[in-house]
This record gives structure tokens, sequence and C-alpha cells, in this order.
């Protein structure tokens, strides 16, 4: 197992490979239940609403620290951070060749609601159809086609209305040797 498990603060899986036509994993992409904003708005309601049902929206200044244990309180109730705690499943990026394939995996659930008590189970082999990498390629090629692969799978029915969180990836991307990565030649870069 190589020392890249942890990158910016999400989880790299293993890139080890037995051969040249071994799938590569290379990274998992957060889903989330919602944005981040849309669930930031609704905790806000939700603590103003609770304040405001306890007579505390008009306290005076000697019961501040009162309002401010309440409010944290309600803010660890209503489910805490969005990241991490908001996520619904996982979108596994694999390169086979040249084929980007993302396997999904979501929380066993009927209807996903906010929650602390989470299981992932697997779900799909692929949740969109394969894009092929063109041929000869690029680094960058590489790159364009796994966003394009993204761009598939937020289009897919199971991810409707859930938010596919690939800022490291994106963040990251750019700089990546995709081609080495993919144990391709790396000439055209």
């Amino acid at each position: 197992m190589d020392d890249h498990n942890e990158l910016a603060g999400r989880r790299l899986v293993r890139l080890e490979r037995s051969g040249t036509s071994a799938p590569l994993t290379c990274i998992d992409v957060p889903v989330y239940r919602l944005p981040q904003h849309e669930y930031e708005t609704a905790r806000t309601a939700y603590i103003n609403n609770a304040i405001e049902r306890m007579g505390l929206l008009h306290a005076g200044p000697e019961n501040a620290h009162l309002v401010g244990v309440y409010e944290a309180h309600m803010w660890h109730k209503y489910g805490g951070a969005w990241r991490y705690n908001e996520i619904v499943g996982y979108i596994r990026l694999h390169i086979l060749g040249g084929r980007v394939r993302g396997e999904w995996w979501a929380v066993r659930a009927n209807r996903i609601v906010r929650t602390r008590k989470k299981q992932f189970e697997f779900k799909h082999w692929k949740l969109a159809p394969e894009r092929h990498v063109p041929s000869p390629t690029s680094s960058e090629e590489v790159y364009r086609t796994i966003l394009r692969y993204l761009d598939d799978c937020r289009r897919e029915a199971e991810l409707k209305n859930r938010y596919v969180d690939s800022e490291v990836l994106e963040s990251l991307g750019p700089f990546v040797d995709w081609l080495a990565l993919t144990g391709q030649a790396s000439d055209n870069k």
C-alpha cells in the first residue's frame, strides 16, 4: 500500500496495480444529501425557531450565556457540521485502461434524511456509462474525461437532488500526471 492514503482531508484509495490491465482506483468522491448552503440555511432556521419557541429570542444580556449554550445544543441536535455528516454516498472512480468508471456506494435507507446513523452498502459497479479516454491522449485529456464522467453521474436519476463534491479532485487534478498514474506513456503531456 502506498503512503498516498490521505490527501487534502479526503481518502485516497490504494494506488497498487498488479499490471496494466488491473483497474486503478484513484479517489472516492463524496455525494451529499444537499449542498452546503442549503443545509446551513435550514440549520439556522431550525435553531432560530427553537430559540423563539423557548422564549429566548429577546432575552436580555443577563441570559446571553443561556442563549449561547442552547444554540450550541440545537446546532449539534440538528446534525452539526455539513461536511462529512451529510454524506449519503461515494462515487469510487476507477481507470481501466482507456475507460473511466465509478462504482456507486450509498447509505442503506429507504428514505434519506438528516441522520447521524449511516451504514454504506455497495449499489452498482458503475453509476453512469463508462467514458472512453481518446487515444493517443494526454494527461489533461484523462483528467477532462474523469470530470465529464462525474458530470454524467450528476445527471443520473439516483443522484437527483444530491451534491457531488468534486472540489478536491478539481483542485488537485490539473497537477496530477494522469498518464503516469494509469501506467500509460507520459510523452504526450
